[in-house]
């Protein structure tokens, strides 16, 4: 609420920001004054060494490899932290790709019509239940 009220501000008056959205304006000016908490702090300076390693790896790393640079480096962070960071500053990993075809090309031609004269004989069948020829 108190983000909305500061990015409104330019355009309008705190106190009609506040008195809209319900907020008390003292704890507006409260909120404002106060400094970023130790957690907010920690977690700007986590941002800047992932992207450092995320830079150093050619964007190549992802969650887990950055999670272990870290390691190494002597930080202790839990790789759900480090991902939810990794996700708010835009920063993906790269996906190996597979060396195997996934798809074969058996039947391929024959298979449409096979499909469509399974599906006229179900119709026939099914419209002409009960009759007898």
């Amino acid at each position: 609420m108190y983000q909305l009220i500061k990015a409104n501000r330019a355009q309008f008056p705190a106190r009609i920001l506040c008195e809209t959205l319900g907020v008390s304006h003292s704890g507006y000016y409260d909120w404002a004054k106060r400094a970023p908490s130790q957690r907010a702090v920690a977690n700007c300076r986590l941002t800047e060494q992932i992207m450092a390693i995320h830079h150093t790896s050619d964007f190549t790393y992802g969650r887990p490899r950055i999670t272990a640079e870290l390691a190494d480096l002597g930080v202790r962070v839990n790789h759900k932290r480090v991902g939810r960071l990794m996700r708010e500053a835009g920063i993906k990993g790269v996906s190996r790709r597979r060396n195997f075809v996934i798809t074969t090309h058996r039947n391929k031609r024959d298979r449409p019509a096979r499909i469509w004269c399974n599906v006229i004989s179900r119709q026939l069948a099914s419209t002409n239940y009960g009759l007898q020829t």
